[in-house]
């Protein structure tokens, strides 16, 4: 009986005594392998979530060049929408150059006659029309932004000659909104000091405005905005 008990305080006394942390490290490394991680798991889903997020990233980017009809065009579009909906101080310069990329690629399709995507190009641009101008009425454009504008009626243009048709009828909420957004920007020239020469070029582009050339109104206007 007595043996027994010094045994038990024996035991006690070696339940005190801690191992040292490098001879624990050196037995785990012995039995689970150095390389072994408690988690496995974690690492398999983010390497999955990695390559899931580069796949789509490369779709976006081979995207850029696809056209109304094509399989990537929806991931171009989505891209365009994402920006626009996360981005809500760039949105009108985000919506402008959307535009622009819908006249140059009906520009592509009237090029290359592709009669197959040609409505579906032509809906999308009117689609984008409405969408634009939405914001042009709900914001006043910075004058810089207006630039993109030029391009996407000379592209209009183009596609009108090459095709035969009218489609800055089709796009008369468009026109109207620009004509809004020119007016505003003529209003602060005129708060400006001009030469007699910068007040003729305004008075030709009021008239121009008038008359809808609105090509020709904005082309002297933006000649005239970088005066301070």
């Amino acid at each position: 009986m007595m043996e027994e008990k010094q045994i038990l305080k024996q035991l006690k006394k070696f339940r005190k005594i801690e191992p040292e942390k490098n001879w624990v490290l050196s037995t785990k490394n012995q039995i689970l392998g150095e390389g072994f991680q408690a988690f496995p798991i974690f690492q398999f889903a983010f390497s999955t979530f990695a390559v899931i997020l580069l796949f789509f990233l490369a779709l976006f980017q081979f995207s850029n060049s696809a056209l109304p009809g094509e399989p990537l065009y929806i991931f171009k579009k989505a891209k365009e929408n994402f920006l626009a909906k996360f981005q809500k101080e760039k949105e009108p310069e985000i919506k402008i150059e959307a535009l622009k990329n819908r006249t140059e690629e009906l520009k592509k399709i009237a090029k290359e006659n592709d009669t197959k995507k040609l409505p579906k190009g032509i809906e999308e641009l009117k689609n984008q029309a409405k969408e634009t101008s939405k914001v042009l009425n709900q914001t006043k454009v910075k004058p810089k932004d207006l630039k993109k504008v030029m391009t996407s009626l000379q592209n209009i243009k183009e596609v009108e000659k090459n095709l035969g048709v009218d489609l800055e009828s089709e796009l008369d909420s468009y026109q109207q909104s620009l004509k809004s957004q020119l007016k505003l920007i003529i209003g602060d020239l005129e708060q400006r000091s001009l030469t007699d020469n910068q007040k003729e070029i305004l008075e030709s582009a009021k008239k121009d405005l008038e008359e809808g050339n609105l090509e020709s109104a904005l082309t002297k206007v933006l000649s005239l905005n970088n005066i301070e």
